[in-house]
């Protein structure tokens, strides 16, 4: 490692391993978030500790410079995440809201439990074919491909599996 990665390391604690993901971070930002990361950088520019650790370091512009852009990348990055988690973490200002996320999520669940239903009707609808294509030795996805193709429903093998074993088990 050349000294003035060294250098560069020591003053903003970020590994070299990282400047590389830090700078493709900074170009991939809108120019808001440009502006705020340089803004940052020359505030850690103008920091008296900054500058005097800098100054024990003798690192030079070059290397000041990088050290603190990649510190105001680092504080930003810190800061947006901060946001993130924040706005993860808010729950509804109202309780008409918490009941009608509630009564959303129910109609949803109904909704879901209906169109369940009627696959499942249409599955059995067509059980006799499904026999058929299974005893002449075609696999739960084959039957799959060719119920959609003859009936135009959806499903998957192990979906077929556990209603074909479940109108087995009500039938019996």
């Amino acid at each position: 490692m050349e000294p003035q990665e060294k250098t560069i390391e020591k003053l903003c604690g970020v590994h070299r391993r990282q400047w590389s993901k830090a700078m493709h971070y900074f170009k991939t930002q809108h120019s808001e978030a440009l502006t705020d990361i340089l803004c940052r950088q020359s505030r850690l520019l103008a920091e008296p500790g900054f500058v005097a650790n800098a100054g024990k370091l003798d690192a030079s512009g070059p290397e000041a410079a990088m050290a603190s852009l990649l510190l105001a990348i680092k504080e930003f990055k810190a800061e947006v995440a901060k946001a993130k988690f924040a706005l993860s973490r808010k729950g509804p200002a109202h309780p008409l809201e918490v009941r009608r996320n509630e009564v959303m999520s129910y109609i949803q669940a109904e909704n879901w439990r209906s169109k369940q239903k009627f696959k499942y009707a249409k599955i059995i609808q067509h059980f006799a074919y499904i026999t058929d294509l299974r005893e002449s030795g075609c696999s739960w996805r084959e039957v799959a491909k060719r119920l959609k193709s003859k009936t135009g429903l959806t499903v998957s093998g192990p979906y077929l599996i556990g209603v074909y074993n479940e109108y087995l088990s009500d039938k019996s």
